[in-house]
């Protein structure tokens, strides 16, 4: 059985040209503390990037900045469904700032709902303060 502990990315990031992995090119307190805790559980840590898909905190990033919008929801559900089932995932808590606090992550959140949807997996969604 493997849980998800999943966010999506970070706007603020490591502008340095080269891939860094996923979890150094964001500058993101909201991504550190969701890795603590999935580390500290033993769950799996995945970020959700509008450019990349679900990604593993090791995977290679080269910059770039993309936000993702509405349009680009059903593409990224179906990509990011795979990787779920790549990955053996049987239940995913996603970490996010509610809509009130950044309307901006609901597209992310649109996808991971779906994509569990698709794969039959629970989902479950946990509110940030902080986006």
């Amino acid at each position: 059985m493997t849980r998800l502990y999943a966010t999506y990315c970070s706007a603020d990031k490591c502008t340095d040209e080269r891939p860094l992995p996923a979890i150094r090119r964001y500058r993101s307190e909201r991504i550190e503390k969701v890795a603590s805790l999935a580390q500290k559980h033993a769950f799996r840590f995945g970020i959700l990037s509008g450019s990349f898909g679900l990604m593993a905190p090791e995977d290679p990033l080269p910059w770039y900045d993309h936000l993702m919008t509405d349009v680009e929801v059903d593409a990224m559900t179906k990509r990011v469904a795979k990787t779920l089932t790549q990955w053996d995932i049987t239940a995913v808590h996603w970490f996010s700032a509610p809509a009130s606090i950044d309307p901006d992550v609901e597209p992310y959140a649109a996808v991971m709902r779906a994509a569990c949807l698709l794969q039959q997996i629970p989902f479950t969604r946990v509110n940030l303060d902080t986006p």
